[in-house]
Order: C-alpha cells, then structure tokens, then sequence
C-alpha cells in the first residue's frame, strides 16, 4: 500500500453512494540527450559489442549512450541481470553455456518508449 487513503465524509457514507478509491504510483526515467552527439542512436546499437564469458556475457558499449536493456537470450535461453548499460562502460549478463559464435538476440528500451531488437553473434 503507498499511503492510507482518506476517509470518506460522515455524510458521504450515510448517501450510500458507491465510490472506488484507489492510488497509482508511477515512475518514468529522464535522459537528456545532447544535440552534439556523434552518432544516432541506432548506429550506437550495432557498436555494442558481446563477448562470451565464464559466467555469461560481457556487454561493452563504446558509445556515448544509455542503453536500457530490457532482455537478452543466447541460443533462445534468457541470460540473468540485463540491465540499463552506461556510456563507455561493459556490464555482464549472467548465464551458463555461452560460447564463441552464439547467436545472442538483444530487446531494448528505445528512445521513443519502445521496443527495439537486434541480433549478435557472440565474440
């Protein structure tokens, strides 16, 4: 519960009127873009680059943007942690079984809300 809702009036509840009471908790994330920036960020996308590791995959993003993923698979199984990945940094998604030359399959939070996709081939 985020709060406790305030109690109806004495003579609302004697009207025997029917209400609905309810909260709503919402939270967005705002990122400022610079005008200046090098690239699109569809060309950021396919810069990534994805390398298989002992317990997963090795993200290293070499571009000036947030990444927001949302989910990854390698061979259509799901890896563990995927996360928001920050500019000119590496982060790894956890999983068993990666290999050299696996088909990895990416979803991320693009900048208009949605979703976009693409595919790697593991390093």
């Amino acid at each position: 519960m985020l709060d406790i809702p305030p109690k109806p009036s004495k003579a609302f509840l004697e009207s025997n009127q029917n209400f609905l009471q309810f909260a709503v908790r919402s939270r967005l994330k705002f990122f400022y873009r610079p005008e200046n920036l090098p690239m699109k960020p569809e060309e950021a996308y396919k810069m990534v680059r994805w390398q298989a590791v002992s317990n997963g995959v090795n993200v290293n993003n070499p571009t000036p943007y947030y990444l927001s993923y949302v989910s990854a698979e390698v061979n259509r199984t799901p890896l563990k942690k995927v996360r928001m990945v920050a500019p000119f940094s590496q982060a790894v998604f956890e999983g068993k079984g990666t290999h050299k030359g696996d088909k990895l399959k990416w979803y991320l939070v693009n900048d208009y809300g949605g979703d976009s996709t693409g595919e790697a081939v593991l390093q």
